[in-house]
């Protein structure tokens, strides 16, 4: 069965969920992660603007822009304090791979989440609208997906009297064992992605990333895909396309999605194998990738 469906963006916000019971431990170890780096993030703040002058006002704005950045995939761990602006507006340091350092900051307004990406003297302004499109420094970035599936791999299909009844985590390393995924549930291409920019010379690498994050939250079963398992793939895509050119104005991809033997009706493992590549259609450069997805069911 074929279906091309539009981008949609789950902005989805793991950070204040409780897990069923068999997730405590693993639960208890991000808490404690994400507890110890706001601990760092505040000790920046105080760098920043002087323990005397650091008030519970800018600590509540970085509290709630840590979890808008996390609401579009932007794992807070990413993410450190290191200027304050007069008005409180804060710039965070995100590092996307051991060499490449973007700069960012993130404010609301009526039409939706906007993110100023800077990367040595490139600017890009990324905004996640509130009907769930995605536009990059003015240009709605278009997103295309086929669709061709074994049986119905989304969760939200099946679960909408459910709201917020489940979630996921991401990785680049297999939650169970690497021979379960065995259980073939279809694969997903995207025939046409726009860079978002008409010259990579004006493409900032995270906000790059952000595009490959929302174009591979079309087709994961949790639709939130975070930043941390696309920064290395779409650092080298950025690379490739800077060094040699720009020889198409869309990317594509092409995914298959297998599942562990050891899903049940709470907890689901997913792998997702394929590639992405620098033309439309699947031609260019291919950049092989693959990433794995635990879903959840969880009680508010």
């Amino acid at each position: 069965m074929r279906k091309t469906i539009a981008l949609m963006l789950t902005l989805c916000l793991a950070i204040c969920t409780i897990p069923v019971q068999a997730l405590a431990n693993d639960v208890t170890r991000n808490d404690t992660k994400r507890s110890n780096h706001f601990k760092t993030i505040h000790k920046e703040l105080e760098n920043i603007v002087g323990k005397k002058n650091l008030t519970d006002d800018l600590v509540s704005i970085v509290r709630n822009e840590l979890a808008d950045f996390e609401s579009v995939g932007i794992e807070c761990e990413m993410l450190i304090p290191v200027e304050v602006s007069d008005t409180d507006e804060v710039t965070y340091e995100i590092q996307l791979t051991e060499d490449v350092v973007n700069y960012v900051t993130v404010e609301e307004d009526k039409d939706g989440l906007i993110l100023n990406f800077y990367e040595d003297d490139i600017h890009n302004e990324l905004i996640f609208l509130n009907d769930g499109e995605l536009m990059l420094d003015g240009e709605i970035v278009y997103i295309s997906s086929e669709i061709e599936y074994t049986e119905d791999v989304f969760i939200n299909n099946r679960t909408t009297s459910y709201a917020n009844a489940r979630a996921s985590s991401y990785s680049l390393n297999p939650h169970k064992a690497l021979s379960t995924y065995t259980i073939s549930k279809g694969s997903y291409k995207g025939n046409q992605v726009s860079w978002g920019v008409s010259t990579a010379a004006s493409l900032t690498t995270g906000a790059f990333a952000s595009i490959v994050a929302a174009a591979f939250s079309i087709f994961s079963v949790g639709g939130g895909v975070v930043l941390g398992v696309v920064t290395g793939l779409a650092t080298s895509m950025v690379t490739d396309v800077k060094i040699y050119g720009m020889k198409d104005a869309f990317w594509s991809y092409n995914f298959t999605v297998k599942e562990s033997t050891y899903n049940d009706a709470l907890e689901r493992y997913l792998s997702y194998d394929g590639a992405c590549y620098s033309q439309r259609n699947q031609l260019g450069t291919k950049f092989s990738h693959k990433f794995y997805e635990y879903n959840y069911f969880y009680i508010n």
